[in-house]
């Protein structure tokens, strides 16, 4: 249950410095929002899986690991139009809820993800938001997703300007679930404004899509996401990575914690997630789903027993360089997953 306080004004300063000069008529709609004031602080453990609604083998991951959370993602239910919900949602509210649907244990919470493609993006309004966390009844919900692009720091100032007006109107309109921060922007400033619009608006925990910049998996695109990271560990935010898998677990193990669809993903085009790395099969195979879960959930926790980020330090360029072992307390302490 989530409390709401009525005309919280937000620091004008921080809004300014993170969305710049924008000629638009509703800018300072966001300036007085409600506040969101939950007694349900997020806890994850170091994997929340992401369920594939629609796809059955994805169900009932509790089962396979001991998961404190799942997630479901707002896209799975909708139409091309981004407005109209489709026969999956439909099936669900026949049922009463989303956890009702999944036969959900009381113990594992349920988490709406609102990233989705740029077109569903482009054509779903607030009222597509409010109308999902009210029927679906999730226990948290992602903040509204947005489009925003390197290079592109006008349209991208715009979109956060938007997804905040939403948020803020979801947050009014949607007191039975949590609100978790869904962080986006073109440049540093605006990621670390934006979450700390987020947080000024009672959001406790930040959400990042790491998926954006690693499907290219180009060296400086993980730079980047793992820059974007550390710059909003470092502000002091609990931190859910979306759209990683284990291939980059160590590289950004300072996060709180990973929600992942690459066991499902990976399995439908023939991938098996064995002894550390990907192994491909002749074809798709949906009984790798639940194995390679288990897997990456324990590729997860390893890191976490070994102590996340410790056998990390910062050097004076800015990047970072693996230490040895013995020399691992020089390491600058950061949280660890699943803190």
């Amino acid at each position: 249950m989530v409390v709401v306080q009525e005309n919280v004004t937000l620091p004008i300063n921080l809004i300014k410095k993170t969305l710049g000069a924008i000629p638009n008529p509703e800018f300072n709609n966001i300036l007085h929002c409600p506040h969101a004031i939950s007694s349900e602080y997020p806890s994850f453990l170091a994997v929340t899986p992401v369920v594939k609604l629609g796809e059955t083998a994805t169900y009932l991951p509790w089962k396979y690991i001991p998961c404190t959370a799942i997630a479901v993602r707002l896209q799975d239910l909708l139409r091309e139009n981004g407005r109209e919900f489709n026969r999956i949602f439909h099936d669900i509210i026949r049922t009463g809820n989303i956890r009702e649907y999944l036969d959900c244990p009381s113990s594992v919470k349920i988490v709406l993800s609102s990233v989705m493609r740029d077109k569903l993006i482009a054509r779903s309004t607030v009222d597509t938001y409010v109308e999902a966390v009210k029927a679906l009844g999730p226990d948290f919900y992602m903040t509204p997703d947005g489009e925003t692009y390197e290079g592109e720091m006008r349209r991208s100032a715009m979109e956060i300007e938007r997804m905040l007006r939403w948020t803020g109107e979801i947050i009014k309109r949607c007191r039975d679930s949590t609100p978790l921060g869904l962080v986006k922007g073109s440049n540093t400033h605006q990621i670390t404004g934006h979450a700390d619009i987020l947080a000024n608006m009672g959001v406790c925990c930040m959400v990042f899509h790491t998926g954006d910049f690693l499907h290219r998996s180009t060296l400086e695109e993980v730079r980047r996401a793992r820059h974007y990271v550390r710059e909003i560990k470092q502000r002091g935010y609990n931190l859910l990575l979306y759209g990683i898998g284990p291939s980059n677990f160590v590289k950004f193990s300072n996060a709180d914690g990973f929600i992942t669809q690459s066991h499902y993903v990976s399995a439908f085009y023939g991938k098996e997630y064995k002894n550390g790395k990907w192994v491909q099969h002749d074809k798709g195979d949906i009984s790798l789903i639940m194995k390679n879960l288990v897997r990456i959930d324990l590729k997860a926790r390893q890191i976490k027993n070994n102590g996340g980020l410790k056998k990390w330090v910062e050097v004076s360029d800015g990047t970072e360089s693996p230490m040895r072992q013995d020399t691992h307390k020089m390491a600058v302490a950061v949280p660890q997953i699943g803190q």
